[in-house]
């Protein structure tokens, strides 16, 4: 995954002025004007617009972001054992990520992989699995269910599956998940049949402002 900030030689702190500010100066000297036959700055030069067109707009950087964190927290160090301790960790780390990101922004395809694949990837269901600890188990519950209202339907089902095998026989967690998965489905007959609606009560409406002023 290339790391854009490095490319514009900026922290990933970086206010918008200041990834302007670099863009411009950087451009101004690999600029293929300044370099002529220069393939290696051509180079430098096209991986800088590539790195301001993602960096300079809000919604692009935030979905570039999220994907340096999953990435990262997909990665563990060498020393760091994964084990139900640390996917638990993990999981929370997750949750009180989420829950600083504008929802507007929220890469919801990254979300879903990060989850569906790592978190309660096959591996690491075996690892809760042979651990057999109820209570890691429905703490993973708790923390992921919050973070995958965000997600359409059919995804949060698909996870929620995976939390249904996790949950095993414990009731009180089953409950919770159906629970969610219930809610989640009645949003999305609302989302599916509101425009539909909409237009229906507003025809019933102006039908209505006809008679009258008749």
């Amino acid at each position: 995954m290339k790391n854009y900030y490095t490319i514009l030689e900026v922290p990933p702190a970086a206010t918008p002025h200041d990834i302007k500010k670099a863009y411009r100066r950087l451009a101004m000297q690999y600029h293929p004007d300044k370099n002529p036959d220069n393939t290696a700055a051509e180079s430098q030069f096209r991986e800088i617009q590539e790195a301001y067109h993602i960096l300079s707009d809000p919604e692009r950087r935030s979905a570039y972001n999220q994907r340096r964190w999953y990435r990262h927290h997909t990665a563990p160090a060498a020393q760091e054992a994964v084990n139900p301790a640390s996917l638990l960790q993990k999981a929370w780390q997750l949750n009180r990520y989420i829950s600083t990101i504008d929802p507007g922004f929220l890469n919801l395809k990254a979300l879903y992989k990060y989850i569906s694949g790592y978190l309660l990837g096959k591996d690491s269901m075996q690892l809760l699995r042979e651990a057999n600890d109820p209570h890691v188990n429905q703490q993973i519950i708790t923390a992921i269910l919050p973070v995958i209202k965000p997600l359409r339907y059919e995804p949060a089902k698909s996870i929620c599956s995976q939390l249904q095998q996790l949950a095993g026989t414990d009731a009180s967690a089953l409950r919770k998940i159906d629970l969610f998965v219930k809610q989640k489905k009645l949003a999305s007959y609302w989302e599916k049949y509101q425009q539909a609606l909409v237009i229906i009560v507003t025809g019933l409406l102006c039908w209505l402002i006809y008679l009258v002023s008749k």
